[in-house]
């Protein structure tokens, strides 16, 4: 089998995306794992601080804009995969 012409080899970024991303669902089972049982305030606040980062949308980069007349409603709704992870596991 030959290779077509517009293939290309991954560059190295993509190489390192393509390894990490089979990683993505055990590291994140380790953060809320620190994130409930860490050994201090600073680990637990720093995997909480880390999940939040990657799950919840930056609201100060968002941009929202309505003229006077108009009223704005932001509605926020909690996220079902987020409600999984925030469930206690048995032991």
């Amino acid at each position: 089998m030959t290779a077509s012409k517009t293939s290309h080899k991954p560059t190295k970024k993509q190489a390192l995306y393509q390894i990490a991303s089979g990683y993505g669902k055990e590291a994140i089972e380790t953060l809320v794992e620190i994130m409930r049982n860490g050994d201090n305030d600073g680990v637990r606040l720093g995997a909480t601080k880390t999940l939040l980062a990657k799950c919840v949308p930056d609201l100060k980069a968002t941009e929202i804009t309505a003229s006077e007349q108009e009223k704005l409603i932001i509605k926020i709704v909690r996220d079902k995969k987020l409600e999984r992870l925030n469930k206690p596991q048995s032991t």
